[in-house]
Parts: C-alpha cells; sequence; structure tokens
C-alpha cells in the first residue's frame, strides 16, 4: 500500500492490511515509514500503534513527558 492509497482504501479495509502485516513488517513500516503514511494517521494510525503494543514492538514512553 503506498501513501495516497487511503483514497481507494476504507479504514476497516486498511486494519485487515494491518493485521495481516507480520511483526517485522510492523516494526519496518513504523521505523521507516514516510510522512503521510496513511497507515499511520488519524484512527488508523491508532490501530496501527495499538497493534505495535500488542506484538511487545512499541513500549509505553510515558516517562518522556
Amino acid at each position: 500500500m503506498a501513501t495516497g492509497d487511503s483514497d481507494t482504501h476504507t479504514v476497516e479495509e486498511m486494519k485487515a492490511i494491518i493485521d495481516g502485516m507480520s511483526r517485522e513488517d510492523l516494526y519496518r513500516r513504523w521505523r521507516f515509514g514516510v510522512v503521510g503514511d496513511p497507515l499511520l494517521q488519524g484512527e488508523v494510525g491508532d490501530y496501527f500503534a495499538q497493534k505495535l503494543k500488542e506484538r511487545g514492538i512499541l513500549c509505553s514512553v510515558a516517562w518522556l513527558g
């Protein structure tokens, strides 16, 4: 899914794409994703972050702020 594809995918379809990603794919997308990536923005971005936490990739950073 390239940047800008959100116009052709519903939120539910983008969530299904995230659900189908491997742990490594999630990390790679999070670490090297481009600015404006629709999988990393808004409601879908929140869902992406939730999946990172569930799979042990993203830890709480509450101590930073």
